[in-house]
């Protein structure tokens, strides 16, 4: 095992106080130190509480609706178990290194390709945190409508909520792990009131055919896409942990076995009563303030999330130690995203992160597993340029994929994993034989 790690011990790790303390820099430039590191019980709550957010509930709603509930079950049973590999070995290597994604990808791509690294990470977070505002206010203000007769704009309930999340975001990470404690258990209530109330409603044709509305690889490709920038995002929750191995279970036990659960059972209610998510089918239920609760819990760890690595990948770009003015800007750039129509857009701007940012934890992976390192003989230079071209690679294959042209698996996001994953394996490969035979 690289970096000489403890094996996985889950009772005592797991069972330790968490250690990760918010601090003025938040570690913007250097890597964690082994003094500030803990338990990983809270990638755990972390990664399972952005799980419960509204963009899942909608995803899941329009995969079920689209494909029936049968080969909608499949679909998301297929992308879950995807998405918890991929992100076990990007938690894994930052609890290995103690560094952030911004840190490693200057070791990967150098300083110049880590400058569009960072840059296409920050405004995907950006990005995603205004889609996360828009669906609460588009989804809020029909639910404050018809349950107490609050008539506000949408714009105005994602304003308020934009603002209260950017408050608290500014205050560092420390509170993500108590709002995925809390948001589990209510969401898990939430679930099994509505499965409870809706399960005998499913229609025979829910359960066998669909719209057809979005193609089984469009389904997995979208939930992966919309999951894939916490897999690269990984290293900066799991830089925190005292054990590589503990983070990579605590994310497997979150994706592949909670995420599943989640999106399958959030959208049975929205598929028996056709509604767009599960928050309007509480309601439609009579479940209106523990829908809002629901509503507002899920979006503000969601969105938290999306703003501090969306800041700690700007401040590292920017050389800045404090990481509250980049949370503040990522705000105000995000609401204006909103208001600008970002949300209309969302299954799109899922399949469009579902091709771009997939190359990146291919490399990622690779980079831990086999590894392009500095003493295996060739140019730092040269690494960093492999892994800019994998990264174009994989782009252009998943976007030849997305529009139909050529096609290797029929899934966008798995072509450009695997093109660039083949590209940094097969560089890898040379460049140590290069590295023990000079005469190569």
């Amino acid at each position: 095992m690289l970096y000489g790690r403890p094996p996985f011990q889950t009772a005592s790790l797991f069972m330790q106080a968490p250690r990760m303390h918010a601090t003025p820099a938040e570690h913007t430039a250097n890597a964690v130190p082994e003094a500030e590191r803990g338990s990983a019980w809270r990638i755990f709550f972390i990664v399972a509480g952005t799980q419960c957010g509204l963009p899942g509930f909608v995803l899941s709603a329009r995969i079920l609706s689209a494909l029936g509930l049968h080969d909608g079950i499949a679909a998301i049973i297929a992308s879950a178990l995807m998405t918890a590999l991929l992100a076990a070995f990007t938690s894994w290597l930052g609890a290995a290194t103690g560094m952030s994604l911004s840190l490693l990808s200057t070791r990967i791509f150098g300083p110049y390709g880590a400058v569009i690294v960072r840059t296409v990470i920050g405004v995907s977070l950006v990005g995603w945190f205004g889609a996360t505002i828009g669906l609460l206010g588009s989804t809020a203000a029909p639910a404050l409508s018809e349950q107490f007769h609050l008539h506000i704009s949408p714009h105005l309930v994602s304003a308020l909520a934009g603002i209260g999340i950017v408050i608290g975001t500014c205050m560092g990470a420390r509170g993500l792990e108590r709002i995925g404690q809390i948001v589990i258990p209510v969401v898990a209530l939430g679930l099994i009131a509505g499965i409870a109330r809706t399960w005998h409603a499913l229609p025979a044709a829910a359960l066998h055919g669909g719209t057809h509305a979005l193609t089984f690889g469009g389904a997995v490709s979208a939930m992966i896409g919309s999951y894939v920038v916490g897999i690269i995002i990984q290293p900066d929750y799991s830089r925190f942990v005292r054990s590589p191995n503990a983070a990579a279970g605590a994310v497997v036990a979150a994706l592949a076995l909670a995420y599943p659960v989640i999106m399958i059972a959030s959208g049975i209610p929205s598929l028996a009563l056709g509604r767009p998510d599960l928050v309007s089918a509480l309601v439609a239920l009579g479940f209106g303030i523990p829908a809002l609760l629901v509503l507002v819990l899920s979006a503000w760890i969601d969105a938290s999330a999306c703003l501090y690595s969306g800041s700690l990948a700007l401040a590292n770009l920017l050389q800045g130690r404090r990481l509250w003015p980049y949370v503040l800007g990522s705000g105000i750039i995000g609401g204006i995203l909103e208001l600008g129509g970002l949300t209309d857009a969302y299954v799109r701007f899922l399949l469009l992160l579902g091709i771009v940012l997939p190359p990146i934890a291919a490399i990622l992976i690779v980079d831990t597993l086999i590894g392009l390192p500095a003493n295996a003989g060739r140019p730092a230079a040269g690494r960093q340029h492999v892994a800019i071209l994998a990264w174009i690679c994989g782009g252009i294959a998943g976007a030849l994929s997305e529009c139909g042209m050529t096609s290797l698996t029929a899934i966008p996001t798995f072509d450009g994993l695997l093109v660039s994953a083949c590209i940094m394996t097969v560089a890898s490969l040379y460049g140590r034989l290069t590295a023990s035979d000079p005469a190569i």
